[in-house]
């Protein structure tokens, strides 16, 4: 079950009490600032469209009605007729002054009466590449051999046979000395009558300085706003610089209205005008971000008053709740650790003082059951370790004596006499009222023990001993190992029909964060089958597990053997456990 702590708890209500509202007063409040900005914008620019479109449809629908002037005036159709025959060149002079006539200046009149920013007409026959162009200013004369069918507005009218057809701002660069560098477009092609063939095209042009006027005018509105004129799919006619190279059909199609323009951020607002145009305004985040920033500051102000005040008071109504609280879990946690001298120590004038006090005499009562409890557990535990011992000592005894039998019925009296000295040496050892030796002592009782055996057995085996200098100082029970040797000796080496080794190794080795003394004891004896073995039947094995759980409780103790090759034994034991006193009974 989780685990919900008072704390927990507290900051929780705070949370609730500072943190949502100061959430709102951070975040909330200047993202609807943000949207009703948004939208203000967005109405104004739609506004502005409006007027721009009712503007700019005036002037667009004057071209639609110039560029038809062509189809509806005779003295143009028949003129065009003319041009476009094959055998034009040859017709007479007076017919070549008519017809010049009607197409050179037939629109200048109609011009005069047009607003003042239609500039010019240009017709243009089918079967010629001779422009016609009547302007407000007088005739004006085309670049020779200009090819009108690279030019957009040309070739779209042509494709749409006698419809109107818009075209966005273009140099006109086949006029010699053009008095308007840019301009913009309705083009019709004109189309025979009597057969539906097309005659020519007629193209009726209006300074883009209007454009540019307006394009102006909405982004001295919105300062750092982008603004741009686009065709009906979404083509870039007129506006902003920033926009002409880019493919803002390609941005229009994502779904939110937010895009990314050489890493500023902008939204979008897209306004359909009445013609095929349309608006695109493109405002900053950052204009966006300064009209917020007042509502910004006004809410970061009120939310750090607000996380400060609650801080304060949450720190102070907490602290006065936990502290006694972690003061009695201190204390219960020294009272684990077997210090039952603790006190709890609160200033207060609660029911948190009321548990203090029993919790104190709680402890009190403990430490006096605790201590006559350890005093009987530690006596039985004395006796034990005695019993134990007892244990281990007869076998080795016995074993030793068995060997001098063996020393005398050979006549090796002198043998025997080093023996029996060796013997006195270990009888020393072995009725010291020591319980724990370091490893180093042990090793030098192993070592007088294989001695006795290395007289009575001669060349039967080597030793190899090995041991780690650190772990040499460590303390363990007395006669922990000896047995052990004493077993790889009786019922692994002295049945063996070849020259054993008997090897003890201790050494330190670190492994998953700890560092474990490891003490091997091996031979290549005869070996035995575990899994069928009782150890009962072998010298102090049982008991030297026994005392090892007794003294080390995470101690590893582990034999493996195969028959004909040897017996391993291996102790691992914690460093710690070793360091640790309280495990040897000091």
């Amino acid at each position: 079950m989780k685990r919900h702590t008072i704390r927990r708890r507290l900051l929780l209500l705070f949370f609730i009490m500072a943190v949502i509202p100061v959430w709102i007063l951070m975040v909330v409040i200047p993202l609807y600032m943000k949207e009703y900005e948004n939208a203000q914008i967005k109405k104004y620019m739609t506004g502005l469209s409006d007027s721009y479109s009712k503007t700019l449809n005036v002037y667009l629908d004057e071209l639609d009605r110039m560029s038809l002037l062509a189809q509806i005036d005779d003295d143009v159709m028949t003129a065009l007729k003319l041009v476009n025959k094959t055998d034009y060149a040859q017709m007479s002079d007076r017919i070549k002054v008519v017809t010049n006539r009607a197409l050179n200046s037939e629109f200048t009149f109609y011009l005069q009466m047009s607003r003042e920013d239609i500039t010019n007409v240009i017709l243009i026959p089918i079967a010629q590449k001779k422009a016609y162009i009547s302007s407000k200013s007088g005739n004006l004369e085309s670049v020779d051999n200009y090819d009108y069918s690279k030019q957009e507005w040309y070739t779209q009218a042509i494709a749409a046979n006698g419809k109107a057809v818009f075209c966005g701002p273009h140099r006109q660069d086949y006029i010699e000395n053009g008095e308007h560098d840019s301009v913009f477009t309705v083009s019709r092609a004109v189309i025979d009558t009597d057969n539906q063939n097309i005659l020519g095209v007629v193209c009726a042009c209006a300074d883009s300085t209007i454009l540019e006027e307006f394009v102006r005018e909405a982004e001295s509105i919105e300062k750092d706003s982008l603004i741009a004129i686009l065709d009906s799919k979404n083509q870039y006619i007129y506006g902003s610089s920033q926009l002409k190279d880019i493919d803002i059909a390609q941005i229009l199609s994502q779904e939110d209205d937010i895009v990314k323009i050489q890493d500023e951020q902008y939204t979008a607002i897209k306004v359909e005008t009445i013609n095929s145009w349309s608006l695109l305004s493109l405002v900053s985040d950052s204009v966006l971000l300064s009209k917020i920033i007042f509502y910004f500051r006004l809410g970061f102000f009120l939310a750090v008053i607000s996380l400060v005040l609650m801080g304060v008071v949450y720190y102070w109504y907490s602290q006065k709740i936990t502290r006694p609280l972690m003061e009695i879990i201190r204390v219960i946690k020294e009272v684990q650790k077997n210090n039952l001298k603790a006190k709890c120590s609160i200033e207060t004038n609660d029911e948190i003082a009321d548990i203090e006090h029993e919790l104190n005499k709680m402890i009190q009562r403990l430490d006096e059951l605790v201590t006559n409890e350890y005093q009987a557990k530690l006596n039985q535990k004395n006796a034990e370790y005695e019993v134990l011992q007892a244990k281990v000592n007869p076998h080795f005894l016995y074993n030793t004596l068995a060997t001098f039998i063996g020393l005398n019925r050979m006549g090796e009296k002198d043998k025997l006499e080093k023996a029996v000295f060796a013997l006195r040496d270990l009888m020393r050892d072995i009725l010291s009222e020591k319980t724990v030796v370091k490893v180093a002592e042990e090793i030098e009782l192993i070592k007088k023990y294989l001695e006795l055996q290395k007289l009575r057995f001669t060349d039967k085996f080597d030793i190899k001993i090995i041991v780690d200098p650190v772990a040499a100082t460590y303390e363990i029970p007395q006669h922990l190992l000896q047995p052990i040797v004493e077993n790889a000796v009786i019922h692994g080496i002295e049945e063996a029909d070849h020259i054993c080794i008997l090897s003890i190794l201790i050494k330190r080795m670190d492994k998953n964060g700890k560092t474990w003394v490891i003490i091997q004891i091996s031979d290549n004896g005869v070996g035995f089958e575990v899994r069928k073995t009782k150890f009962d039947s072998r010298i102090g094995i049982k008991n030297v597990e026994n005392r090892l759980k007794m003294y080390f409780p995470t101690a590893y103790f582990n034999i493996s053997s195969q028959i004909g090759k040897g017996t391993d034994v291996i102790i691992k034991i914690d460093e710690e456990e070793m360091k640790n006193e309280n495990n040897l009974g000091r």
